[in-house]
């Protein structure tokens, strides 16, 4: 954070992926943060800063559908000022995301996902759940 002050930014875009590359399952652990752990640390030390994060409505199993919403209300009483969707091509799902969004106590904005398509991305998209 404290870098990101002498660089006079004040924006930060919080997010954790998968796991590490060449750690596989029954591997010791690897720690790291999660994204509401994150955003709870930077909304303390940096109140006045933008913070968002991600939300991905592209799941077709009410479990994971279930899941990525309970993150993502974390995420929100964390301290984040607005949602970013993961890439995904279902207008429908997209749509569920913001009507979610408009039943939430402080609705934040949304900002959609959008990746030009060369057809080497075309080509990797097609192994890609959503």
């Amino acid at each position: 954070l404290e870098r990101i002050d002498n660089l006079g930014l004040e924006q930060l875009f919080i997010v954790t992926g998968d796991r590490l590359p060449g750690h596989g399952p029954g591997q010791q652990p690897v720690r790291y943060l999660r994204s509401v752990s994150a955003l709870m640390i930077a909304r303390q030390a940096r109140p006045h800063w933008l913070l968002g994060a991600a939300l991905n409505p592209f799941k077709y199993r009410e479990e994971e559908s279930g899941a990525q919403y309970f993150k993502a209300e974390k995420k929100l009483k964390a301290g984040a000022d607005f949602l970013s969707l993961q890439l995904g091509f279902d207008a429908q799902k997209h749509l569920e995301a913001l009507a979610w969004m408009r039943r939430q106590p402080s609705p934040k904005p949304m900002l959609a996902c959008v990746m030009a398509l060369t057809a080497g991305r075309a080509r990797m998209l097609e192994h890609v759940a959503g």
